[in-house]
């Protein structure tokens, strides 16, 4: 192959992520904005934020906070309204059972230490302008 053709190789390459990243942006930017939104609603209710968007070789976990001497795993999701669903309809089992996963890893990275643990479903629905319309925070949910 000639240097010039690795070259253009690698343009099409950039130009193609480029393209994807861009296409995707909204929708990454709407799940960030969320993911502050529900970090600040857990702060006003005295939780202690430990991390955000924590991954692992099994999944991420959007926040891991702890209420008073529970472990909590939070998963977030954020929509524009819609009349028809919620976020909530877009959480399947195969989710909850990668975050469950997540979860156990996060732990025994911490040298499986005996906490209490819950995971909280966090519901952000935003109005067709990207302004905060509603939120749900569902305690003990899976």
């Amino acid at each position: 192959m000639s240097d010039n053709s690795v070259i253009n190789n690698v343009k099409k390459q950039m130009l193609s992520h480029f393209l994807f990243f861009k296409r995707r942006a909204p929708h990454i930017k709407l799940g960030a904005k969320g993911e502050s939104i529900a970090t600040n609603v857990l702060k006003d209710k005295y939780y202690n934020i430990l991390m955000r968007n924590y991954r692992n070789a099994r999944g991420e976990i959007d926040i891991v906070a702890r209420d008073g001497d529970t472990l909590v795993f939070v998963e977030v999701k954020s929509r524009t309204f819609h009349e028809l669903y919620k976020p909530l309809d877009n959480f399947s089992y195969k989710q909850r059972k990668r975050i469950k996963n997540s979860a156990k890893y996060y732990i025994k990275s911490l040298g499986s230490p005996d906490f209490k643990c819950r995971f909280d479903f966090i519901e952000i629905i935003f109005t067709k302008q990207n302004n905060l319309q509603e939120i749900y925070h569902h305690c003990d949910f899976f």
